[in-house]
């Protein structure tokens, strides 16, 4: 089996850290994130949600909104087609570990929709400055200089195997996407109480197992998917520097891209589509499109074409 993985957006991660910052500092507070599984199943974050607006939560306590995961799971399935495949949490002080109540949530949710790993985020903020006559003053500073005072966020983070019923820490591989966790933060399906920057200064944070190098995902690309978010959307799958798109359509047809990305560009190297037992090679006829939306939509068409009798 290969060692437990967590792949994770950098805009996802900051967004946690925001609301951990803002919200979480001294209160359990916790939610939701949503992404895919890479051809290993991984668990792959690409979204990452707040609390729910009847979200309750204290020093010692967090309960969830389920009506507003509910809502969530539906939401980003039709727009983005993602899933729920992780939970982040606050925990207070410095305690790390997924707590018995926690353990019971990824059981309950693994179960419902027949996951094998599930990701689980615990996140927890230390004061940069410990004395009390320190921490009196910096809030006033922050107050009359306008600048918001960062906590120190330490990210640790698992993967709950539900053969076993337990939690195994794993390694965290940062992608630098933004696209889906823009979009969605700017709609209205996020509370404005919780529409907070998708910024977090990297010395502020530290994530425990992550790996010094990760893939990226070009900024050119998160445009071209951008255009195509109203439309019928593509599941996406990370692996490395391989991009993989799909969508399934209507029966059993199958329509894949896959792409190799680098920091500022990503090129096609294979394209498919599956209907039924016939496989047909589609790279030649999208080589020519240079933007992701556009052989998108592209092969798309072939695809329809080809169930509606064409060639």
């Amino acid at each position: 089996m290969k060692s437990a993985l967590l792949t994770i957006s950098k805009s996802a991660l900051f967004y946690m850290s925001q609301l951990c910052a803002s919200f979480g500092h001294h209160n359990e507070i916790g939610g939701a994130c949503f992404g895919n599984y890479d051809q290993h199943g991984q668990p792959v974050v690409m979204l990452a949600l707040p609390p729910g607006s009847k979200a309750e939560f204290s020093e010692c306590s967090f309960m969830d909104d389920p009506d507003y995961i509910n809502d969530a799971i539906v939401y980003t399935k039709d727009r983005y087609g993602l899933i729920l495949l992780c939970f982040w949490h606050v925990h207070p002080g410095s305690f790390s570990e997924p707590s018995s109540i926690d353990l019971a949530q990824s059981s309950r949710f693994a179960r419902k929709f027949g996951l094998q790993n599930l990701g689980y985020i615990i996140l927890t903020a230390q004061d940069q400055y410990n004395e009390p006559q320190q921490r009196f003053w910096e809030r006033y500073l922050t107050r009359f200089s306008g600048h918001k005072s960062h906590p120190i966020i330490t990210v640790n983070s698992y993967i709950f195997r539900s053969d076993r019923s337990c939690y195994e820490p794993c390694s965290v591989k940062v992608i630098d996407y933004d696209g889906i966790q823009k979009d969605i933060t700017d709609s209205p399906f996020i509370p404005d109480r919780y529409k907070l920057p998708m910024y977090y200064p990297d010395d502020k944070l530290k994530i425990t197992g992550a790996l010094e190098t990760a893939s990226s995902i070009p900024e050119n690309f998160t445009e071209a998917f951008g255009n195509i978010v109203e439309l019928v959307p593509p599941e996406f799958f990370i692996d490395g520097d391989l991009l993989t798109a799909e969508r399934i359509f209507d029966g059993d047809s199958k329509l894949t891209l896959r792409y190799e990305v680098s920091n500022d560009d990503y090129m096609l190297i294979k394209a498919s589509v599956d209907i039924g037992r016939i496989h047909k090679d589609i790279t030649g006829k999208l080589r020519n499109f240079t933007r992701f939306d556009h052989a998108y939509l592209q092969a798309c068409n072939l695809v329809t074409t080809t169930l509606n009798g064409g060639k």
